[in-house]
């Protein structure tokens, strides 16, 4: 099987070719952006926006997993591998550990990873993890994080709000923000009336680009507005919701 950044999921027998997307099967989405195989021959997706999608190929049966209804962390997915039973799932958001019981989450705020953005994920012969983020590759075991190797960065000059992408959206958008100092952040999206209707919070990001996605899909089309918080500097932006 292969995954499609546009139609979905591929399949061919040595003979034909049979084609999984959104209109014939569970699968929420045809933006598949990686995919693995467990030791049951489960197929784990990572898709673009819509989280985790599990498919048992004997059963024709299709489990979605998402930021809502699980321990994901954010629902944009870059790298899904496995390890026997345990699921490792690179995100937007950090790296998500799943043993088909619990959910962990790490990311640059718990654990010493150099960016939350989890490109790649592979393993080698000591078992160790090889973890790909935006920013430098980290090595990951049972112990912890036993290695990281940072990329040189250019740290901003200033504080930073961006003109979130795309705008008007349906429903997702990203934001990005830069940061010239270590701060405590938050970012508040608020209504056209004022009130608060979602909240990021971090705590001590370091200096750095950085981006987060947003999910409308719960919302009514309108007017929004999302603000920029630290220690030191205040932003307001306003995005568009068309549905």
């Amino acid at each position: 099987m292969e995954g499609t950044p546009q139609n979905g999921i591929l399949r061919f027998n040595d003979t034909n070719w049979t084609v999984y997307n959104s209109n014939n099967t569970g699968q929420p989405i045809n933006f598949v952006q990686a995919m693995t195989i467990d030791y049951l021959n489960n197929i784990w997706i990572g898709t673009q926006f819509y989280g985790l999608v599990k498919f048992n190929y004997s059963q024709n049966q299709w489990t979605v997993y998402n930021s809502t209804n699980s321990g994901l962390p954010g629902n944009n997915l870059f790298s899904v591998y496995t390890l026997k039973h345990i699921k490792y799932i690179g995100t937007s958001s950090g790296l998500a550990i799943y043993n088909d019981t619990n959910w962990t989450v790490f990311n640059e705020n718990n654990l010493p990873l150099p960016s939350s953005t989890i490109s790649s994920i592979v393993t080698d012969k000591y078992w160790n993890i090889w973890i790909g983020t935006g920013g430098g590759l980290a090595i990951y075991n049972a112990n912890g994080i036993i290695g990281v190797e940072n990329k040189q960065i250019n740290i901003p000059i200033e504080f930073e709000l961006f003109q979130n992408y795309p705008n008007p959206f349906n429903p997702y958008t990203t934001i990005e923000y830069d940061l010239k100092k270590s701060s405590n952040i938050k970012i508040n999206i608020y209504n056209i009336n004022g009130q608060l209707i979602h909240n990021f919070s971090f705590r001590n990001q370091r200096p750095g680009k950085y981006k987060i996605d947003f999910d409308g899909n719960k919302l009514p089309s309108g007017i929004y507005f999302y603000r920029l918080e630290t220690d030191k500097f205040t932003d307001t932006k306003k995005m568009i919701l068309v549905k």
